[in-house]
């Protein structure tokens, strides 16, 4: 069993979770306050979706449902090793994604350099190379200059080097 003395399963965490959220919700709709702060729906709904996509595979129901996939063609301009959130049938063989056909060029170059950044991240950490981290992060959106990038490395290798230890 995966669980700890003294601390619940992940299922059990997640349903209690989504029992107080949908709780919490309901009493600010009866306050009539529109304000519902960083918690929303959305949040309930994640374990609900979960159990909804178990529930197809083990039933074969073959059920749409938007899931992240190896791409393997679904998106026709990207590399078929990129994860992609696409419509998929879910039934007993898995989820299959439908074929979405190419992003537009606004979409692609977005989501290319994302994939590019993702890339250079895990061949950095599994090489040990500093050089591909920092090509990694300037590819990132919150990365804007290469000094203060270079400062927070350093902290981070510091701070972290019992558990960067392929970073020398």
């Amino acid at each position: 069993m995966f669980k700890t003395p003294g601390h619940e399963f992940r299922s059990q965490m997640l349903k209690n979770r989504a029992v107080n959220i949908r709780k919490f919700i309901s009493e600010k709709l009866e306050e009539n306050n529109g304000d519902l702060g960083r918690m929303d729906a959305s949040d309930a709904a994640h374990g609900d979706q979960a159990i909804s996509v178990i529930r197809a595979m083990v039933a074969d129901a073959k059920e749409m449902h938007i899931w992240n996939v190896i791409n393997n063609g679904a998106v026709s301009n990207l590399p078929d090793s990129a994860i992609v959130e696409v419509s998929c049938f879910v039934g007993a063989h898995g989820a299959i994604p439908l074929a979405a056909g190419a992003f537009p060029k606004s979409v692609y170059s977005v989501v290319r350099s994302q994939l590019d950044h993702q890339e250079l991240t895990v061949d950095a950490a599994l090489t040990g190379d500093r050089n591909k981290v920092v090509q990694a992060a300037m590819l990132h959106s919150s990365v804007k200059d290469l000094d203060t990038l270079e400062k927070v490395l350093k902290e981070m290798y510091e701070v972290h080097k019992a558990y960067l230890p392929q970073f020398k």
